[in-house]
């Protein structure tokens, strides 16, 4: 699974590279263009289509071009340090994840040895209630026993009996 998840990654970011390619090279198209058609438009005004003014000049073209470039820049910077926190949190939620099924196992085992502890209880109750049991059925038959050897005690003679 760990393979398969990086492997969409690497897929994302290989396609998030050829979209990013796709749109700078798109926009710097409209960019030119848009800096083309105003200089054209900017030259003619609503009231004198007769004057056509100076297209922008080169360093005027540049001063854009470095700021949009700029833009671009910061927007790809955004965009990677995007990528990068969703890639440490995605890490930490795996990590998470991990740590909760250690947690469940754990939690499993504890609660199969609360139950064998239980059954291992009952059967020590079991076994103390049929020693108790014993040990009563005991009492009574060595206090019959001692009621008989009294009476035979009176029997014998006197001599024997001092001994």
């Amino acid at each position: 699974m760990k393979i398969n998840h990086k492997s969409k990654i690497r897929s994302r970011k290989s396609d998030n590279v050829r979209q990013r390619s796709a749109i700078g090279a798109l926009l710097l198209t409209s960019a030119i263009c848009l800096l083309s058609s105003g200089a054209i438009s900017a030259g003619t005004s609503a009231g004198d289509a007769d004057k056509i003014s100076a297209p922008p000049t080169l360093e005027e073209t540049r001063m854009k071009m470095d700021k949009w470039l700029e833009t671009q820049q910061i927007i790809s910077k955004e965009r990677k340090d995007w990528q990068q926190g969703k890639e440490i949190l995605l890490g930490r939620l795996e990590v998470v994840k991990k740590e909760i099924a250690t947690l469940e196992e754990k939690t499993k085992q504890a609660e199969s040895s609360v139950a064998e502890a239980n059954k291992k209880r009952s059967e020590l109750l079991a076994e103390n209630d049929q020693l108790t049991a014993a040990g009563a059925q005991l009492t009574g038959a060595i206090a019959g026993m001692e009621g008989e050897i009294r009476q035979m005690f009176n029997q014998l003679p006197e001599p024997i009996q001092t001994k």
